[in-house]
């Protein structure tokens, strides 16, 4: 089986193109009711408390269209610390442990199985 490698990174100030885009889609998919600019994100990746980055990494799971490219706006060690304290809360429970496993199991290489994907789901036994 091979594996895919990942790069995981801060926002790299020198890609500015993959900045530009990757903070502009956070903020119009994640940020829509909040007054937050670029500079306001990059600077919780940056220099935030564990809070703030616990808040971004909570929107970021929840409303974006590419959470595998915008998680990557986090370090490795920050993912694992986010994913480990991170608590699905009972709204939109499936659907955001869904996202959330399969992030873990990009980033992570950690099993997840979603039971309507899996062979033989709703097959009953005769």
């Amino acid at each position: 089986m091979m594996k895919l490698q990942l790069q995981f990174r801060i926002i790299d100030l020198k890609d500015k193109a993959m900045v530009k885009d990757t903070l502009s889609r956070i903020i119009k998919e994640c940020f829509w009711d909040y007054d937050f600019s670029a500079e306001d994100i990059e600077r919780i990746v940056r220099k935030g408390s564990y809070k703030e980055k616990m808040f971004l990494f909570q929107k970021i799971l929840a409303n974006s269209t590419n959470i595998l490219k915008d998680l990557r706006i986090f370090s490795k060690e920050e993912l694992k610390e986010l994913f480990k304290n991170y608590r699905v809360p009972q709204f939109n429970r499936e659907f955001l442990q869904n996202r959330k496993g399969i992030a873990e199991y990009v980033f992570f290489d950690k099993p997840f199985d979603i039971p309507g994907l899996s062979w033989g789901y709703g097959i009953s036994k005769v």
